[in-house]
C-alpha cells in the first residue's frame, strides 16, 4: 500500500484545504494512493474539514503550530516519527510553514521518497530564515498554482521562478445541460468566500447598499462561506436584511450556483488562484470581480471588461449585465469553455500523479 501524507495549516474549510482534499481523494480513487492528513494549527480555530475527512474515512493527525525554535524542533521530530510509523511514501504539503517543517522531516524519514512544496499565494514577501532556506533546499519539487506565485516565491530565495512548476487549481465541472440562467424575478448575485481579511465583504456591502438604491433592477445578494454569519449585524445596520441573505458554509456549492445564481461576485485585495472564480466559470456564470492579476488571468476574454476597481465600475458592470440576458449567457458560456479547457479537477490530479509516479515507481 502506497501512503501519501497531505499537510496543511489547519482543518478549516478554505480554498487551499479543499484543493488538497480533492487532490487526495482523486489520487486515492484513481491510483490507489492512500491519504493521511496532518495539520499544524493554532489552538482553537475552525475545524470544518475534519467532518469531511471523517466522511471520506481519511485518517488525520494534528500538531500545534510551532512558535519558537524548540517547538519547531519538536514539530520536526514528531513528523519524522509519524512518517516512519506510517511508512509514508511521500509528502504533498500546501502553505509555507507546514511545507518548511515537513521538507526537513522528510530528509530523516526512512520510507518517504519525495516532498512537494505547494505554493498557494501569489504575493509572498516574508524574509526566509535559515530553517526556510534549509527546507527549500531539501524539498524535491516546488509547485505553484500560478506563475505569479512561482515568481514571487522563488524571488525571496534568490532563484528563478522557472525552477518552479505550475499546476493550476482544478474544480469538478458540473453538467449544466438543461439549466436556465434566468432563475427567478430577481437577479441573484452571490459572493462565495470564507470571511478573511483580504475578502472584501465590507466593500461589497457598501457597494451593494448603494446599488439597490439606484439600480433599475431587483437585485438579491447571497453571502456564502465560513464565517459570513458574522456579517449579519452589519447587514441589519445597513437595512439590507431584505436583499442580502447569509447562507454560511455550503457543502454542495455547485447545486447552489447552478440553480439560484445569475452573477458571481468576488471582491478581494489579493488571491492565489481563486477557486471561487473557477467554480463560477465551471457553472457557466458571468462574473463581476476585483480587477487584480490573479482573477484576470483566469477569466475568459469576454468577461474581463466586467472587472472593477471602484463603485462606479461595480454599478456599471451589474446594471449592464442586468439589462442584457444574452450578454450574461454569452459570457457564461465563454467562462465555461475556459474552465473545461484549463481548470478541470482531472487535469490537476493527472499532473500531480505524473510527478508522484515518477518518484515512487
Amino acid at each position: 500500500m502506497t501512503k501519501i501524507l497531505y499537510v496543511a495549516k489547519s482543518p478549516k474549510v478554505g480554498g487551499a484545504e479543499l484543493q488538497l482534499l480533492h487532490l487526495a481523494k482523486g489520487l486515492r480513487d484513481k491510483h490507489d494512493l492512500q491519504p493521511i492528513f496532518l495539520f499544524f494549527s493554532k489552538r482553537g480555530g475552525q475545524h470544518g474539514l475534519l467532518e469531511l475527512l471523517n466522511q471520506e474515512e481519511i485518517p488525520f493527525h494534528s500538531r500545534m503550530m510551532p512558535t519558537g525554535r524548540w517547538s519547531l524542533l519538536k514539530a520536526i521530530f514528531s513528523t519524522v516519527r509519524l512518517l516512519n510509523r506510517e511508512k509514508v511514501s511521500g509528502i504533498v504539503s500546501f502553505l509555507d510553514t507546514p511545507s518548511m517543517i515537513t521538507a526537513i522531516a522528510n530528509r530523516w524519514a526512512f520510507s518517504s521518497k519525495f516532498h512537494i512544496w505547494g505554493i498557494r499565494n501569489s504575493k509572498i514577501d516574508f524574509k526566509p530564515n535559515r530553517w526556510y532556506k534549509l527546507a527549500y533546499k531539501y524539498s524535491d519539487i516546488k509547485v505553484s498554482n500560478s506563475r505569479s506565485g512561482a515568481d514571487s516565491f522563488a524571488r525571496i530565495f534568490g532563484e528563478s521562478g522557472n525552477n518552479i512548476l505550475v499546476i493550476k487549481n482544478g474544480v469538478n465541472i458540473p453538467d449544466i445541460q438543461g439549466t436556465e440562467m434566468t432563475k427567478g424575478q430577481n437577479i441573484v448575485l452571490a459572493m462565495v468566500a470564507s470571511k478573511r481579511p483580504q475578502k472584501r465583504y465590507d466593500l461589497l456591502l457598501e457597494y451593494f447598499g448603494r446599488l439597490v438604491e439606484s439600480a433599475p433592477h431587483n437585485f438579491e445578494l447571497l453571502l456564502v462561506g465560513q464565517g459570513t454569519e458574522e456579517l449579519i449585524p452589519e447587514i441589519n445596520e445597513q437595512n439590507l436584511d431584505q436583499q442580502v441573505k447569509v447562507l454560511g458554509h455550503v457543502n454542495e456549492i455547485g447545486d447552489l450556483l447552478l440553480n439560484r445564481i445569475d452573477i458571481g461576485i468576488l471582491l478581494s485585495d489579493w488571491e492565489g488562484q481563486p477557486n471561487t472564480i473557477i467554480e463560477y466559470m465551471a457553472c457557466g456564470l458571468p462574473i463581476v470581480a476585483s480587477d487584480i492579476e490573479e482573477i484576470r488571468d483566469c477569466l475568459s476574454s469576454e468577461n474581463k471588461s466586467f472587472l472593477v476597481k471602484n463603485y462606479d465600475d461595480f454599478e456599471r458592470a451589474l446594471i449592464s449585465l442586468g439589462d442584457n440576458l444574452d450578454t450574461r449567457r454569452s459570457i457564461g458560456s465563454s467562462n465555461r469553455e475556459r474552465a473545461e479547457r484549463d481548470f478541470s479537477m482531472q487535469n490537476m490530479i493527472d499532473n500531480y500523479w505524473e510527478l508522484i509516479n515518477s518518484r515512487i515507481r
